[in-house]
């Protein structure tokens, strides 16, 4: 078991360092983008301001057109910020929720650690099952019972049944929705990664392009 927690724990710390490269990556490439977009925008004020200026003149062709390919440029520039901040915010939920999930193993770590240590202080995770098992046992002290008292402790024996076996239903439909957030927080982190990786080589290929 505790060699299960530690690898777990491992693999959570190790989604969290990828999670928080990846925004750090993001937040740089999105200052060089607002840089670009403040310099797009001043160009096209500049250039509004010379076109004012010269209203009643004859239209300059190329001068649209560059202003026209600058806009342009603006705007897929904004479209392509957006999913970029949508993604950056999905990131740092992620990385939320796998910190939370560290903190709890951690504590799960901790409660593991105070458990009595039998066979001289190394006890064994099933040292503790027996141990909790043991205390969960009751006697039965049916000898000198009436028919009516049998009955009666037939009944507690059944509600108490009852009460362990809807707690392990708890326990397994609780470890099933943990191992399910784990594979749904590897993926999301996968699909993230695949595609911060992918949007980071169209950049070099624009910038080939530009080249």
């Amino acid at each position: 078991m505790e060699g299960g927690d530690d690898f777990f724990k491992k693999r959570l710390e190790k989604d969290l360092a990828e999670l928080k490269k990846m925004i750090d990556s993001h937040f740089v490439q999105r200052e060089k983008d607002e840089e670009e977009l403040a310099t797009l925008e001043q160009k096209i004020a500049e250039r509004k301001e010379v076109l004012t200026t010269k209203r009643f003149h004859k239209p300059n062709k190329p001068f649209q057109m560059r202003e026209q390919q600058n806009a342009e440029r603006a705007r897929k520039n904004q479209e392509r910020r957006e999913p970029l901040q949508k993604e950056a915010e999905e990131a740092r939920r992620l990385e939320e929720e796998a910190r939370k999930k560290k903190e709890a193993m951690d504590k799960l770590n901790k409660l593991n650690s105070g458990q009595p240590r039998q066979r001289k202080g190394k006890g064994t995770a099933r040292d503790v099952k027996k141990k909790i098992l043991a205390d969960r046992r009751k006697p039965l002290n049916i000898d000198h019972m009436d028919l009516d008292k049998l009955k009666q402790k037939v009944t507690e024996l059944y509600d108490y049944l009852s009460t362990l076996e809807n707690e392990r239903a708890d326990f397994e439909t609780d470890n099933e929705e943990k191992k399910y957030e784990t594979s749904t927080l590897r993926l999301r982190v996968n699909m993230l990664s695949g595609a911060a990786s992918k949007e980071k080589t169209k950049r070099i290929g624009r910038i080939g392009v530009k080249k």
